[in-house]
């Protein structure tokens, strides 16, 4: 059982508004070693203009973001991009590139420009695309893969930086069941070791499942906190989604949608 201990990256009251409409109010989070969070909420909820903010993707109209207990402003670039990694909701390759020369950009945050990649870095793209399925698509252009292979890539890429934190805008959208449910096991194999994961998501069953903790927000407030039982009840479900769900907790716990209310 995972241990929550020091805190690795906060956000406090967070405002983001755009010509006078407001995308965020007042929200408060924070992410703690060996925890995985689950973003989740209706289209439109601020999911995942929050997790920009987060990774300072995005400056907020109010608040702010520390990385381990640091204004998130204070870090250079290159140190900033070695503890966080961050994996975009619809990742946009725009040159011809080879799967795994992508891959290994994802160590670029820890290489001197004149120095060739060590062994050690090399073991490191290796793994991270055998994590995540998509060593046997090494030497393929990124261009021909279908979606859900580019998405395995991308998310392969984002695990070679071997970062602290990992921010994921909905990386299991365009998998497969199977993929879905690798990616999730990888996700949640991540936030341990003192390391930390914030994703967005919306499959309910899937966050139930395998989120230590899941943020509901809805028309950018933040609704409920806690564990994905407490903030998955049937009224947060009613009022937030407007469905019915069913849920159980043989073999693990489980809930699926299964009409409007």
């Amino acid at each position: 059982m995972n241990v929550v201990d020091h805190t690795l990256l906060s956000a406090g009251d967070i405002h983001v508004s755009i010509a006078h409409h407001q995308l965020l109010s007042e929200i408060y989070i924070a992410l703690h070693q060996n925890e995985l969070i689950g973003l989740i909420g209706p289209n439109g909820a601020g999911k995942s203009t929050l997790l920009n903010v987060m990774a300072g993707l995005r400056t907020p109209n109010r608040g702010s973001v520390e990385l381990l207990d640091r204004p998130l402003q204070k870090y250079r670039t290159r140190q900033r991009a070695k503890l966080i990694s961050w994996l975009a909701q619809q990742g946009h390759v725009h040159w011809p590139i080879i799967v795994r020369n992508l891959v290994s950009l994802g160590r670029l945050p820890h290489q001197k420009s004149w120095l060739k990649m060590s062994e050690n870095e090399e073991d490191t793209i290796t793994s991270a695309m055998t994590e995540t399925d998509c060593l046997h698509l090494a030497d393929r252009q990124f261009s021909t893969l279908s979606g859900g292979e580019q998405a395995r890539v991308l998310i392969a890429r984002a695990l070679a930086t071997n970062p602290t934190v990992l921010l994921a805008d909905e990386p299991i959208a365009s998998l497969d069941p199977g993929h879905q449910l690798q990616t999730m096991e990888l996700l949640k194999r991540f936030a341990t070791n003192g390391k930390g994961c914030i994703t967005v998501m919306h499959d309910l069953s899937l966050a139930t499942r395998y989120c230590d903790t899941l943020f509901l927000l809805d028309k950018g407030k933040l609704v409920a906190k806690g564990k994905p039982a407490d903030v998955l009840t049937d009224e947060n479900l009613q009022t937030v989604y407007g469905v019915k769900a069913l849920r159980g907790d043989s073999p693990s716990p489980w809930l699926v949608p299964y009409a409007l209310t």
